[in-house]
């Protein structure tokens, strides 16, 4: 009973229309603070454990470690949504400037969207991803690689040094999957290969 709410530990105070009125009104808030106060100590606690493991993780291995989560998670995904729900799931690899010959940067891309420290670490990063993707198309999971959409766009397309795009970038990866929804459910999108166990 430590934890119990006080009209539990003193019974008297379940009468007392003032508690009743603040308890109402309140309890949303506080607890709320709790756990606003309980995230920001989990956080800090996991960063702490994430700095040290990456500063005893070789980048490479660190990075393989991910996608393998990651493709665990989007198997998980997908079968929580087919073969649980009866929905049709969709995954799609983004592009990236830094994978290699993915895209003709732009003289204002090669200015605002390149930042030279991440282009080895991301190309190799992207390279890991495709090919994760090609394991989960393998395996059954339906998905389409994104990442060469922009091998014919000569305009500027990202905006930043961390992947995101213009309105003319995104008008084209949203035409890009528009594209490939419609083929796969005119292909009934329900037909896909089943998973290897």
């Amino acid at each position: 009973m430590k934890n119990a709410p006080l009209s539990w530990k003193f019974p008297g105070l379940s009468r007392i229309s003032t508690y009743l009125l603040c308890w109402y009104y309140f309890h949303d808030l506080l607890y709320r603070v709790v756990k606003v106060s309980e995230s920001a100590y989990y956080a800090k606690e996991f960063a702490v454990h994430q700095s040290e493991a990456l500063r005893k993780t070789p980048p490479k291995e660190m990075t393989e470690k991910l996608i393998t989560i990651w493709k665990k998670y989007t198997m998980l995904e997908d079968d929580l949504l087919r073969k649980r729900g009866g929905k049709p799931a969709y995954f799609f690899l983004q592009p990236n400037q830094y994978l290699k010959d993915s895209k003709p940067l732009s003289e204002q891309e090669r200015r605002l969207a390149i930042d030279p420290l991440r282009v080895e670490g991301t190309h190799e990063m992207m390279t890991l991803l495709k090919a994760a993707g090609q394991d989960l198309h393998y395996s059954g999971v339906p998905g389409a690689d994104l990442t060469g959409i922009f091998a014919s766009t000569n305009e500027t397309v990202y905006k930043d040094v961390c992947c995101h795009l213009n309105a003319l970038g995104n008008q084209i990866m949203a035409d890009a999957i528009v594209s490939n929804v419609m083929t796969r459910q005119s292909a009934g999108a329900r037909q896909s290969p089943s998973r290897s166990e």
